[in-house]
Formats: structure tokens, sequence, C-alpha cells
């Protein structure tokens, strides 16, 4: 994985966002690069109200509190997407607010994704 590309902003996605269809097809982004990727400080959580009846909430990331590991609470899994700086304010402007974006990450390289450890 290139982390210095100097064209571009990595963008953490999980839900729908990691589906190509619907980040490149529906939603008419082209990420300069794609990685399966894992973030262990957080963890997938429905804390975001969304619209009654229809689709009630929403996916969040929250911090990993101490303890919660033993507990089973894991990390997230999901995409690093790197976009071109205009794709990147695209994404931001759809969500509706402004996402968190990994702005330096660290890679950490596994058999089969990336550990993201300077998850903003």
């Amino acid at each position: 994985m290139d982390e210095t590309h100097e064209n571009g902003q990595w963008y953490f996605a999980y839900g729908s966002n990691m589906s190509a269809f619907v980040f490149t097809t529906r939603r008419k982004i082209e990420p300069l690069q794609t990685e399966v990727a894992c973030i262990k400080s957080h963890t997938l959580c429905f804390n975001i109200m969304g619209v009654p009846y229809s689709d009630p909430g929403m996916g969040g990331l929250r911090k990993i509190k101490d303890g919660e590991e033993s507990a089973g609470i894991g990390p997230v899994f999901g995409v690093a997407y790197l976009l071109s700086r205009d794709s990147f304010g695209r994404v931001i402007a759809s969500e509706g607010y402004a996402p968190c974006s990994l702005a330096r990450p660290t890679f950490t390289p596994t058999h089969s994704f990336i550990l993201l450890d300077n998850f903003l």
C-alpha cells in the first residue's frame, strides 16, 4: 500500500460503502487505491438515528473502552479507499457530515488485511 500518495486522502469505509457497486457505480466515486482494512482501536455500533420504520438506525464507530476486548468487543473491519481531493470532498458532502478520515495512517500489513493505527 502506498501510504505516501501525494494527491489523495485515505477514507475508511464500513457498511454499504464497502460495496464496490455502491461506492463506484451508484455514488460515482473512483478510488485511486483500495485496501481491506481493520481499525483495532474502534468498534462498530448502531448509534446514529435514521428514518423511523424504513431505516431506524445507521452504523457508526466508537472507541473501544478499557476491558471491552475481554467481553468480546472487537475491532472494526472495512475498506480503506485512497481518494482524490475532489472525490473525498464529494464523499463528505454526500455523508451529510464531516466523516473521520485517515490523515496519516500507519499501515501494518498482515496476511489478509491492513491494520490502521492512526485513526482520527
